[in-house]
């Protein structure tokens, strides 16, 4: 059966004198329509491929155009006006060298719909996979259930790789996860394989040698995507409100490795407890080599507060953690590969996930070590590990109480003249801040052996969006900002150094109606870009 989507017609009828418009079939997987784009073609631009534009996850973006004196002439930009079907829960994306050579930025709704859009917010293309799920099966928080976690785009096969959440053949509850794998100029699906169905594919339990069986009804995908080498790793946690399928079998922490030119060969690596989710929505992180999970909390019943001095103790199965892989995905149960703090059976009874946040990398200019892997929990702590050997239970090299409450968005990362930063989003206010006050709370890691933490600043960000940082050249004009997402809706820039508001916002004009607190914004060519409810928001200096 045939359907269009809606907000596409306008498009078609545009050029309906050059061609023939192309149905998008909802029972055939996907087959993608194409328009001609409107705008002139880039130089290729500076794209964001992923999710907080690097595998490091550190939401760094360099642009000359972007100047603290620009930051403060942020508007709505008229000239781009865009509409997609469906609610925007995953970060766009941006491609510099897009169909015909043009910049295009790419849009997942939870409709299961993906949308090419020119600069000017035109349609290059749309692609239908097939209808969404109307919810899980006895919780959920995401209606309807499509595609949730940010995609990811690899130029060398001008792929875009998502995972979408399907219904079964008789309910319209989610029974289906399927990865996907869309050419980038027209939005087909690509030979050889894909999509995946993830219910075909077996992971290792722990470092093994048990397997088991992905069992798609319970789990959901929140956790951005991640490439690394030639192999698609896609992460999966559970449910709002943790529910288990109608047999009583609960979620686990998923990744599921996809390679990309063989995709039948797909593996698994599944935490041995249940719950423990990798369901943060900045997903996998990597530094090139190794893959960086944090894990949410098991279905309690630990003995607390302490657990036997050994690493691991008994009752630790990979939960409340900072896991590190090989590529595979390849977990080898060392301690080399894992951290959890001492105080994990605890965060455990309290379902105080220290996987709330996703891993970000960080590293210094000195000290040792170096080379650091950052977790932020729902205990509103901050944890800071030696990324090149984790070392078990308890052997953190520093943790320091931010917030008063759950941290849960994705962190950015970032350094200055003045020094290395991470900033997050707190569902409390910040604890301890040197300056200012507020939920969006900035901490500064200093140099040392081990490093140390302070709480640099604090502001308000009025809502609960992911932060991102910018620079015109690395030095100079450094800014933090983030939308309010279900708060007030309203984009804020502050001082990356001393949290100073640069710009607070604008008019009511400017609001970002529909922005949701899993999704996070973009910054190209001097322009800031978030995803909301039907549309692609833009905003501008000039």
């Amino acid at each position: 059966m045939l359907r269009s989507i809606p907000g596409v017609a306008p498009l078609v009828l545009r050029v309906a004198l050059f061609a023939l418009p192309v149905a998008i079939c909802a029972s055939c997987g996907n087959t993608g329509s194409t328009v001609t784009p409107s705008g002139p073609p880039g130089s290729g631009g500076p794209s964001v491929l992923q999710f907080h534009k690097n595998a490091t996850r550190d939401g760094v973006y360099v642009d000359p155009l972007l100047t603290t004196a620009a930051a403060q002439r942020m508007h709505k930009d008229p000239t781009f006006r865009a509409s997609v079907d469906g609610n925007v829960y995953a970060q766009p994306l941006y491609v510099g060298s897009g169909p015909g050579g043009l910049g295009v930025f790419i849009v997942a709704t939870e409709n299961d719909n993906v949308y090419a859009l020119d600069t000017n917010g035109n349609q290059v293309w749309a692609a239908s996979l097939g209808s969404a799920a109307a919810r899980a099966d006895g919780c959920g928080n995401i209606q309807p259930l499509g595609i949730t976690g940010t995609p990811v785009v690899d130029m060398t096969r001008r792929a875009i790789y998502l995972d979408a959440a399907l219904p079964g053949a008789t309910t319209s509850n989610m029974r289906e996860h399927a990865i996907h794998a869309l050419s980038l100029d027209t939005g087909k699906e690509l030979p050889g394989g894909w999509p995946v169905k993830a219910s075909t594919v077996t992971g290792t339990l722990g470092a093994g040698p048990g397997t088991m069986a992905f069992n798609p009804r319970p789990q959901n995908e929140r956790g951005a995507l991640l490439i690394v080498g030639s192999t698609l790793y896609v992460p999966y946690g559970g449910h709002g409100g943790d529910c288990a399928d109608d047999s009583g079998n609960l979620y686990h922490g998923w990744i599921i490795g996809v390679p990309l030119d063989n995709p039948g060969a797909a593996t698994g690596y599944v935490t041995q407890a249940k719950e423990s989710g990798m369901w943060s929505v900045g997903g996998l992180a990597s530094d090139g080599t190794s893959i960086f999970a944090t894990t949410g909390n098991a279905n309690g019943g630990q003995n607390c507060p302490n657990p036997p001095p050994m690493s691991p103790p008994p009752g630790w199965l990979q939960q409340e953690a900072i896991l590190r892989f090989q590529p595979g995905p390849v977990w080898s149960g060392q301690t080399t590969d894992f951290w959890a703090p001492d105080d994990w059976p605890c965060l455990d009874n309290g379902d105080v996930d220290v996987g709330g946040s996703n891993p970000v990398l960080v590293d210094l200019p000195s000290g040792s070590p170096q080379h650091l892997v950052v977790a932020l929990g729902k205990d509103g702590k901050m944890y800071v590990a030696d990324r090149t050997n984790l070392g078990g239970v308890g052997n953190d090299l520093a943790s320091l109480q931010i917030a008063s409450s759950e941290i849960k968005m994705a962190p950015a990362a970032y350094t200055t003249p003045k020094g290395t930063y991470v900033v997050a989003y707190a569902d409390g206010a910040g604890t301890g801040c040197a300056m200012g006050s507020g939920n969006l709370i900035a901490v500064k890691i200093t140099a040392g052996t081990p490093p140390t933490l302070s709480v640099a600043w604090c502001a308000d960000e009025k809502g609960q969006g992911s932060p991102i940082f910018t620079t015109s050249d690395g030095t100079h004009d450094n800014l933090v900002w983030a939308v309010g997402a279900d708060g007030n809706n309203q984009l804020r820039a502050w001082d990356a150094d001393t949290g100073a508001v640069v710009f607070d916002g604008g008019t009511g004009a400017d609001v970002a109606d529909g922005s949701h607190h899993f999704s996070t914004i973009i910054e190209v060519e001097g322009r800031i870009f978030s995803g909301a409810d039907g549309t692609l928001h833009a905003y501008t200096s000039r």
